[in-house]
């Protein structure tokens, strides 16, 4: 925890998201495993090349794990206005936030 930079919480938060995504199916009807599996010797670029949907082991992973992810962190990357630079979202998915203003906090000197 102390080296990789997050909270304990946040570090939850991930290794819940992980878990519920690797649980095996049967007997998890939920699970992602089965889905995922396969990608990891021949993996898929993250969107679909005819529709630019989710692969079928990122929506998954979004549809399983996401929800719990979310109510354990309060916000991930879209809902906090960072995009991903590896998987194409439609724009209305991506919040609209200015990161700005803490940097410009942090470089004013305080009197």
């Amino acid at each position: 925890q102390q080296q990789s930079g997050i909270t304990a919480n946040c570090a939850i938060a991930w290794a819940t998201n992980m878990f519920l995504t690797s649980l095996p199916n049967p007997p998890f009807t939920f699970s992602c495993l089965n889905t995922c599996l396969p990608l990891l010797t021949d993996p898929l670029p993250p969107n679909k090349e005819e529709d630019c949907a989710l692969n079928d082991c990122l929506q998954c992973d979004e549809d399983v794990s996401g929800p719990v992810f979310v109510d354990l962190a309060g916000r991930n990357r879209r809902n906090s206005g960072i995009v991903s630079t590896n998987i194409a979202r439609p724009c209305d998915d991506i919040a609209e936030i200015r990161h700005d203003l803490l940097c410009n906090l942090m470089e004013t000197e305080v009197v």
